[in-house]
């Protein structure tokens, strides 16, 4: 096979996702025959709108990870070239396993073992946050256990957003559903936001169900719009009270920096070394914290209740709902035979139509195990696309998130990006709404 750049050898496929591909290779002019992971642009539609934002996107992963790839826990980038107008990023190959690997369901991790993955990440995050950067998109399959030290190593900087001085307006919509906040939901992510997922992932570590199953597992929200988790996870107050404040509804009730948090971190390291020395001492650290700031601690938590108590009352909480569509909202079959028809030169499995009003904030889902979704939601009477800026891709999920344009049916195609594959399919769609 022909070397790319005149040096990298293909090994093999490491993944196929909606923007393109990406292999492990060989460095033919490393001595040791390194090896490394070449990130090929191969979008699976063919808008120019947004095949101008999925290169921009790639090019801003080059970026920042030429910047950032000098921590030790982040994939150096090595190359970022363009061949037979093809763009390629090649960047550090990390040997190891995803973090999704050790977070099993039903099988929850020791509180130690869950505080060190979070001082981990927060320790990456301190890092990135300092260059401005907001990853945006921190998950479990974005983690890396690495084979050699066993550290935790954070990839995929496709979805990064950079901070500036200039007033943010309303961005694109990305991330993974299960881990996006709220303001991250509304297109206007901040460093709280990377903080959120990693406070999720902490949840689902320690309890063993992942965030998307919480609901249906009992987890309801409060009146605040809080996770309550608690009773299903064995843990100590004070690391549950961490991982709660770390998932704040509200972004200014969380921890506001990554540096922050691990100060926070610490302390409940500190609580339970001398609770494991002395449980005698279980309330040492309430007991022996200055009078004055245990008074304003309570008297600010008062005051914030009462605040975002008297928000909610005025403003009404905004729930999930369900939205009924016309179609199938189970697992369904798919057939090699019929797997997809001809469809504006692109291939589909199934389109699904519902009526919804103008401003209604919309989330449909598409998952699979066996091939690349790929979902687009169009404007029944014209079959143009509502609104494609707020359209986020992911390996072997698709999400659409959007505030409808206007009163009206709509359709949801739900297709295939890779031709020729078969298997099954899961889509849903929830409706936000005022009760």
């Amino acid at each position: 096979m022909e070397l790319l750049d005149g040096r990298y050898q293909i090994k093999k496929v490491l993944g196929r996702g909606g923007f393109g591909t990406t292999f492990l290779a060989e460095d033919t002019r490393s001595s040791s025959g390194k090896l490394c992971v070449v990130k090929q642009l191969q979008p699976s539609f063919s808008e120019l709108y947004l095949l101008t934002k999925a290169k921009a996107l790639f090019k801003r992963e080059a970026e920042t990870l030429g910047i950032l790839g000098k921590h030790p826990n982040i994939p150096s980038l090595f190359a970022y070239f363009e061949e037979n107008s093809e763009f390629y990023i090649v960047q550090e190959y990390i040997a190891g396993h995803t973090l999704e690997e050790e977070l099993k369901p039903n099988q929850p991790l020791s509180e130690q073992q869950v505080i060190d993955i979070v001082r981990e990440l927060l320790e990456i995050l301190s890092f990135v946050h300092k260059y401005n950067v907001i990853h945006r998109d921190i998950k479990p399959t974005n983690i890396i256990r690495r084979k050699q030290n066993n550290q935790l190593v954070l990839i995929d900087f496709g979805s990064v957003k950079k901070v500036t001085k200039a007033k943010q307006k309303k961005g694109t919509i990305v991330g993974s559903y299960s881990y996006i906040s709220e303001e991250q939901f509304n297109g206007k992510p901040n460093f709280c936001s990377d903080l959120y997922a990693v406070g999720i992932i902490g949840i689902q570590a320690i309890t063993g169900i992942e965030l998307k199953q919480m609901i249906g597992a009992g987890f309801p929200l409060t009146e605040e719009g809080e996770i309550s988790w608690q009773k299903h996870a064995k843990v100590s107050d004070k690391f549950a009270y961490f991982l709660s404040k770390m998932v704040r509804h509200n972004y200014r009730y969380r921890y506001q920096s990554a540096k922050e948090a691990l100060q926070a971190l610490q302390e409940v390291v500190e609580t339970n070394q001398i609770i494991a020395t002395n449980p005698a001492k279980r309330n040492y650290k309430l007991s022996n914290l200055p009078t004055k700031m245990l008074i304003l601690s309570t008297i600010l938590v008062g005051v914030m209740s009462t605040l975002l108590i008297a928000y909610n009352i005025a403003n009404r909480q905004q729930t999930l709902r369900e939205l009924s569509l016309a179609g199938k909202l189970t697992e369904s079959s798919l057939n090699k035979e019929d797997i997809c028809q001809d469809f504006s030169d692109d291939f589909y499995c199934e389109k699904y139509l519902f009526s919804g009003k103008k401003g209604q904030k919309i989330i449909i889902e598409m998952f699979s195990k066996d091939f690349d979704p790929y979902l687009v939601l169009l404007k029944s009477d014209t079959n143009e696309l509502a609104v494609g800026d707020n359209m986020s891709l992911f390996n072997w999920n698709a999400q659409i998130i959007v505030d409808l344009p206007q009163d009206g049916n709509y359709i949801v195609v739900a297709r295939n990006a890779e031709i020729g594959a078969s298997g099954t399919y899961t889509i849903r769609a929830i409706k936000k709404i005022l009760e």
